[in-house]
């Protein structure tokens, strides 16, 4: 039987071997030629974020618009979705943010968005409190890897937008 030292040491020298063995050696092995003028084929990744994701959020959120004025509005430029401790893959992402008027100050909430061949597919709250999932340690948790770290810029689409709806 193997003992954990002898596992964990066999596991780690495999991956270095991996990690230090490139693509170029996998492809030389099996015999095909490499060449440096070899064409790159272009793959397209179908949870990419489209060129046009700034009026596609407009629309959105104007389809659904804030209840209370509208006093700012910022969105991220596109980043990616680390899920804490690793537990599923990263995803390209983009967030708005929203500064409304409510009774007493001004209250701001962010939005999220995952898009699927050029189309929102999914949209998130990261600040949602849940209690069933973890309350407000998981929101906190959520929206450290989502909208949390992203930069944000002015927004002037989502007003054009909401005032062509009018």
């Amino acid at each position: 039987m193997f003992s954990r030292f002898t596992f964990t040491a066999c596991f780690v020298a495999v991956a270095c071997a991996i990690a230090l063995a490139g693509p170029g050696d996998a492809v030389a092995q099996t015999g095909e030629k490499t060449s440096e003028k070899k064409k790159q084929r272009v793959v397209k990744d179908p949870y990419a974020v489209p060129g046009n994701y700034r009026q596609l959020v407009a629309r959105h959120i104007a389809q659904n618009p804030p209840r209370a004025r509208l006093l700012n509005s910022q969105i991220s430029p596109p980043g990616v979705w680390e899920a804490p401790l690793g537990i599923g893959s990263p995803a390209p992402i983009v967030c708005a943010r929203l500064t409304i008027e409510s009774t007493f100050s001004p209250t701001t909430y962010s939005i999220g968005f995952r898009f699927k061949d050029g189309q929102i597919q999914d949209t998130f709250n990261p600040q949602a409190n849940n209690p069933a999932a973890g309350g407000i340690f998981a929101s906190m948790m959520l929206n450290s890897v989502t909208c949390g770290k992203l930069s944000y810029r002015p927004f002037p689409e989502l007003k054009q937008t909401l005032q062509s709806k009018r």
